[in-house]
């Protein structure tokens, strides 16, 4: 899972959200419940624009993990987006 992580950080350092989204979702169909690919996930949705889907991320995480500051502050993050539009 981590080599795979790795992979997908450069596609979002690289700003190749399609492919950061297309590896993290391959790793969400052998690890579903794993909390940072649900993070990463969420961050790609958030930079695709894409408020409701990262939202759906970010709550999956903070259900599992409910101390994660990363997905407090992405789902706080979501929400503020989806409450725009």
């Amino acid at each position: 899972v981590l080599a795979k992580h790795a992979v997908a950080i450069t596609f979002i350092q690289e700003h190749d959200y399609t492919q950061a989204q297309k590896t993290i979702e391959e790793i969400l169909q052998r690890y579903p419940d794993d909390v940072d690919s649900h993070l990463w996930l969420g961050d790609v949705f958030l930079y695709v624009g894409k408020p409701n889907e990262a939202r759906e991320m970010f709550a999956f995480a903070q259900r599992v993990e409910p101390s994660n500051p990363s997905a407090k502050v992405g789902l706080r993050l979501a929400d503020e987006l989806v409450n725009q539009h």
